[in-house]
């Protein structure tokens, strides 16, 4: 088990080596359509991204940044939200290693980026918008439809008995980060 001075020591070197990463990073995604397929469906072409964007920039992170460093977490995941309800709050986290590229599939929810300076950024996403959420930026969601769901894909593995793959992190400790760096800018 790590200490909080442990774990805040460690993430505040891994956020300086990756650059210092903001909500400046965050990239709003548009889905192209809707197009009506052969068989008469709707097709909403959601997500494309280069094979330049898709190496170099999603799968991209130096291992190990994680504080347990035996086991590699990097690799390519998706996953559902079903329905949230309206009024009810997601998210409220953030990652170290873990870029998260997020769409609405159906509903609408309210989305909310900050960064370890304290900027944030709102969003409103409904089926067809998406982001691009990169390391270190912490981000909650509010559901305002009565039913809203979302499509998640991410660039790490994650086993729920293994807490070594576990790369999310709850709002307590971006704070902590938060008020250290506040620190280091005034001293």
């Amino acid at each position: 088990m790590h200490t909080n001075t442990e774990i805040t020591k460690h993430f505040l070197k891994e956020w300086k080596r990756r650059g210092n990463n903001t909500i400046a990073e965050v990239r709003v995604l548009k889905a192209g359509g809707p197009f009506t397929t052969k068989g008469e469906a709707t097709l909403w072409k959601c997500l494309e991204l280069t094979p330049k964007e898709f190496q170099d920039d999603f799968l991209q992170f130096n291992h190990p940044a994680n504080l347990d460093a035996e086991v590699d977490i990097r690799g390519f995941r998706e996953y559902i939200v079903l329905d949230q309800k309206a009024g009810k709050v997601g998210g409220d986290e953030f990652h170290l290693q873990r870029q998260e590229i997020v769409f609405c599939t159906n509903g609408k929810v309210e989305w909310i980026c900050e960064d370890l300076y304290g900027r944030k950024v709102s969003y409103i996403l409904e089926p067809g918008c998406g982001l691009w959420i990169p390391p270190f930026v912490l981000h909650t969601f509010k559901a305002i439809r009565p039913t809203n769901d979302l499509a998640v894909i991410c660039n790490t593995t994650y086993t729920q008995e293994d807490t070594r793959t576990h790369d999310t992190f709850k709002k307590e400790v971006f704070q902590l980060l938060q008020s250290e760096i506040v620190e280091h800018v005034v001293n």
